[in-house]
């Protein structure tokens, strides 16, 4: 699978972020609210999940 790099905005503080794109799937996380996210698509619809890590 090839990753490419994009600039999006994380879906949690809006902050932009660098994620990694792939086939169907987006995969990043946020230095300032320390989210980490994977965006799927499946059949023409996004679904996204958001995992929230405690800051060390």
């Amino acid at each position: 699978m090839i990753y490419r790099t994009m600039r999006m905005r994380c879906p949690q503080c809006w902050n932009y972020i660098a994620a990694s794109q792939g086939n169907d799937v987006i995969k990043g996380s946020c230095s300032i609210c320390h989210a980490v996210f994977f965006q799927r698509f499946i059949n023409g619809d996004s679904v996204i999940r958001i995992h929230n890590k405690k800051a060390q």
